[in-house]
């Protein structure tokens, strides 16, 4: 793992972006904003951060429509969602879009910190990583989270894909449930 990962924090709140800021940046994260969610997708397309911290309600486009495009276009950073929308709906829709982790405001910085470091070390350590796989007439794109059978295509959930994946690196092998 990179000894001090660059994070984007996506969050249109002036002082929640700055104290974000201020605390990543005293555990020795470099750190990049943007207050609204056009410029953070910009910046996340271009700046190849090691992770992102994305709120959902932002000015210009919203978090949700951030994470599902960088997702198509295969950014495989890892992404926590923060957010005041902290409704089942909000979290699963979160997940289902390619978040790594969803934090409901308000939260703990020090809750935060160590769920960072997980991802992050997720996202270095060890386990096989695919990206795309081709069976019969089906080609998986796990970075960007669809399959395509016969020309269509078809989204999948991040929770789908990691089944997907863990299936087809146990080949043959009767799994647990």
């Amino acid at each position: 793992m990179n000894p001090n990962p660059k994070v984007l924090i996506i969050e249109d709140e002036d002082p929640l972006r700055m104290a974000l800021n201020d605390a990543l940046r005293s555990e020795g994260y470099r750190t990049m904003e943007a207050a609204d969610g056009n410029t953070g997708y910009e910046m996340a397309s271009s700046e190849a951060p090691d992770l992102i911290l994305l709120d959902l309600m932002l000015p210009g486009r919203d978090g949700f429509s951030v994470l599902k495009e960088l997702r198509q276009k295969r950014v495989d950073v890892p992404v926590i969602i923060l957010s005041a929308r902290g409704e089942e709906w909000d979290r699963i829709q979160g997940f289902e879009f390619g978040a790594d982790d969803y934090l409901v405001k308000p939260f703990s910085t020090k809750e935060l910190l160590l769920r960072m470091k997980v991802a992050l070390r997720r996202t270095t350590g060890g386990a096989l990583e695919i990206a795309s796989q081709a069976f019969g007439s089906v080609r998986v794109d796990f970075a960007g989270y669809c399959l395509d059978r016969e020309g269509i295509q078809f989204g999948l959930s991040r929770k789908e894909m990691d089944l997907l994946r863990y299936f087809l690196i146990h080949p043959g092998q009767t799994l647990t449930r």
